[in-house]
Order: C-alpha cells, then structure tokens, then sequence
C-alpha cells in the first residue's frame, strides 16, 4: 500500500517515481553504465504529501567537491555523479583466447570466432609494443599466433566456413610447421572442405611427426590413426562416388549425344520434309500456273475463233441479205417488167382490137359503100347504120394515135 502511495515500498524502488508519483530510482538508473554507482544523497524525490521520500540520489552540481570526496579528475569526462565511468582495461591476447576457448565450448561459434580474431590482433599489438619483450606466456609470439589461427580454424569449421578454416589451418602450418596439431587441423580442415587426398597427407605428417617426438602420446595417436582411417575411406567412398558420378556423367553424355544425333537426325528430316514440301509446292504451283496459261490460251483462241466465227457468220449474213436484197430487187425488176410486158401485151391486144374493129368498120363502110350507096342516114351517119356510136369514132382515133406513139 505504501508502494501504490509513493510511500516507498518495493514499487518505489523498481519503477522510477512510483506507481502514483512517489519517490523511487532516478530515471535511466536501469541503463547507466557499470561501475561505481554515484552517491545516493542530496534533495528528497518528489513524493506525495512530502512523505515517500524513496531513496535520494546526487545532482552533478551537489556536493560535487566536498572534501571528503575521491579526487576523479585523472579521469576527464568520467567525472563523479556525471553518469559516466571510465574505461575497463583491455584483455590481453591470452585473455581474448580464454574467452574464445569458453565461447566455443559452450557453443557459441560467432562469439568464439570474435574473439579470436580480436585476439590474434591483440596480439599482433603487443608483439609491437615497447613492452613486448616479457610477453604473458612463456611461448614465443609465433606459436601464440599458430594456436590461436588453429583455433579460429575449428571454429571455423565447426560454425561451417570450411574455406575460412582452410586458411587458417594452412597459416598455422606455416606458422609452426613442426607442430602435430597445425598439421592435424589442416586435416581436419581439408577433410571438411572434401579434399581427401591432400587430408591423407595431412594427417601422415602429424603421425609421422608425433612418432618423432621423445613423449609418446598414444591418445594423439589414435586420434590421428582413427582420422587418417577415416579420412582414406572418405577419399575411397569419394573415389568411388566420382566413378559413379563419372559413369554417370558418361552414361548421360552417351544418352545427350543420342538425343542429339537423335534431334539432328529428326531437325534433317523434317528439313528434308520441308524441302520436299516445298518442292512439291512449287511443282503444284508452276503446273497450276501453266494449267492457268494453257486455259487462258484455250480461251482466248475460243475467243478468237467465236470472233472468227462471228465474224464469217455476219459476212455470210451480210451477203445473204445482200442476195436476198439482190434476188428481190431481180424479182421486182422482173415483176416489173412482167407487168410492163403484160401491159404492154393488154395495151397492144387493146389496140390490136381497137385496130381489128376500126378496120372491120373500114370494111364494113367500104361494103357499104360498094353496096351502093346506103341511104341518107347511113351517108348522114354511117357510124349509125354500123351499130357504132360516134364515141367509137373519137376512141378508135385516140386509139390509132396511141398505137402511132406506142409505135
């Protein structure tokens, strides 16, 4: 309850000006930087109603320089209640490789690399420092340097950067080359990245560097023996594996080139298809194209025969009509002439009668007159006592002279 009030209590402590505004830690406390913590003191936080005082903390201008106070002013900014503290010392190379030993053991690969490259530079400072010739460890800085890369080199390879520890593994080597370790990483390390052969190599050396030594390791080597075994069935079954992979890779070159010879034998004949395709085209066409030429021709000599015959047709009906109009006029002018004749003949035997009767009234009057005389009337009007009317006298005249100019 206090807590809840600003009294104080645990909520004072643990939550900056309480739950309803009391006292408590001042803000930030949680994410100030390690160190000596600044004296707790000075003014009263805000509570409520006065109480909850909470706990007290120094102000950066409050009993800054009383004398009793430890004199920071060796340390610059770091000065006492300003929030800051001064720099831990850096670890030493040994140090570093601890730390990395520790994160790889437990399993932290990324720490362990970290820090064993900060150590390997750490180191690398130290070797040229005025200072540098008492180094921490009794080894020299080049074995130092070859632990630490054979090292970053099992991290590397465990962490599964086998290239990254292949590099490693091959400076360690040229670090400390009699070393049975650097020789038995870069097996390790050339094992990982598949490279069997020169493994086998790697891992002979160290056993054949291990056998030179006057202290026999026997836990080295059959960790070593158990590798190299391990590493010469890995380069068989990797042996056997390219063999396969070969065969494989020929079966399937053999297969490719088949599909191939298959594909060109197939691309040939559809192009001979295609050629003959195309020639059977074209033959179609230049035959449909002379069949078309020969039918035009055929056409236009129908044409020119239907011309022709048209033609003759029309000069042979041109000259039946002019034969006909011919033989008609003949006709005509015959029938004229036959009607001419016939009048002529009707005109002639009408004069021939006319002439006959005239001449028989000649005769008639010269017998009568030879009779003798007649009487009065027949002198008078002898056409009277003929039976002929003196209309037969004026027409036997005209008669006469029609027959004179017919004559």
């Amino acid at each position: 309850r206090r807590g809840r009030r600003g009294g104080g209590g645990f909520a004072d402590f643990f939550m900056p000006g309480g739950h309803r505004g009391g006292g408590g830690l001042p803000p930030g406390f949680f994410f100030m930087p390690m160190g000596p913590p600044p004296s707790f003191g000075g003014r009263r936080g805000p509570g409520r109603r006065g109480r909850g005082g909470g706990r007290r903390y120094m102000d950066e201008d409050e009993d800054s320089d009383s004398e009793d106070s430890e004199d920071w002013s060796e340390y610059g900014p770091y000065r006492r209640g300003s929030g800051k503290m001064p720099p831990k010392p850096a670890l030493t190379s040994d140090e570093l490789r601890e730390e990395g030993n520790a994160a790889f053991k437990s399993g932290q690969l990324s720490a362990a690399i970290r820090h064993y490259t900060t150590a390997i530079e750490r180191l690398q400072a130290e070797k040229n420092a005025p200072n540098a010739a008492v180094p921490s460890s009794p080894d020299s800085f080049d074995e130092r340097h070859a632990t630490l890369l054979s090292n970053r080199s099992a991290a590397y390879v465990r962490h599964g950067l086998f290239e990254q520890g292949l590099l490693d593994a091959r400076k360690c080597v040229e670090k400390r080359p009699q070393w049975v370790k650097a020789h038995q990483r870069l097996g390790i390390a050339l094992k990982a990245n598949g490279e069997f052969v020169e493994a086998k190599g790697a891992f002979e050396k160290a056993l054949s560097l291990l056998a030179s030594q006057e202290v026999e390791d026997s836990e080295m080597h059959s960790v070593l023996t158990k590798a190299l075994q391990e590493t010469i069935d890995a380069a068989h079954a990797q042996a056997e594996e390219r063999r396969l992979e070969q065969e494989k890779a020929e079966r399937e070159a053999a297969i490719k080139a088949k599909q191939e010879a298959n594909r060109k034998a197939k691309e040939e004949k559809q192009a001979r298809e295609r050629q003959e395709k195309a020639r059977k085209a074209a033959e179609e066409k230049a035959r449909k194209k002379e069949a078309r030429e020969r039918q035009r021709k055929q056409q236009e000599e129908f044409e020119e025969r239907e011309r022709k015959e048209a033609a003759a047709a029309a000069a042979e009906a041109e000259a039946e009509a002019a034969r006909l109009k011919a033989a008609r006029a003949a006709k005509a002018k015959e029938e004229a002439q036959a009607a001419e004749a016939a009048a002529a003949r009707h005109k002639a035997e009408k004069a021939e009668a006319k002439e006959a009767r005239r001449l028989e009234w000649l005769r008639k009057q010269q017998e009568a007159a030879m009779a003798g005389g007649g009487s009065e009337r027949a002198s008078a009007d002898p056409r009277a006592s003929a039976g002929v009317s003196p209309g037969d006298g004026e027409g036997i005249g005209m008669g006469e002279e029609a027959a004179v100019e017919a004559g």
